[in-house]
């Protein structure tokens, strides 16, 4: 064996393999919608944001007709803002930069609901 072989060889032995990308399996249609949905009726604050919302606007002084025009109102919402959300975050830049900030992103969120609760605490 001459010098070049064995380095050759040496060299051979320190690749790492190539590793492939993971295969992710989509849901069935219409599974999506349906475990988003879901996801969202058991997150606390989502519930407690919209509740939080809901009732800063109803009072005693508002009738049964605009409480539910308010209710419909705010289940479009939440239904056209979570649909905007989806669509925004299924762009591959959007998914990468929000994974690297998520617990700044999260951290923010949970003071500035602290915030809210707080505020209606205190206006009650």
């Amino acid at each position: 064996m001459d010098g070049l072989e064995l380095f050759g060889s040496a060299r051979q032995r320190h690749k790492q393999p190539v590793q492939d990308a993971p295969v992710v399996e989509l849901p069935k249609k219409g599974r999506s919608f349906l475990k988003g949905f879901l996801t969202n009726l058991s997150n606390p604050k989502a519930i407690i944001c919209f509740g939080s919302v809901f009732s800063l606007f109803v009072g005693n002084d508002v009738g049964e007709l605009e409480r539910e025009g308010l209710f419909l109102l705010i289940v479009g919402e939440t239904f056209a803002w979570f649909t905007l959300v989806a669509a925004i975050f299924a762009l591959p830049w959007i998914r990468d930069k929000y994974q690297r900030t998520a617990k700044w992103v999260d951290g923010v969120a949970g003071v500035m609901f602290a915030g809210f609760g707080t505020h209606l605490i205190i206006s009650r």
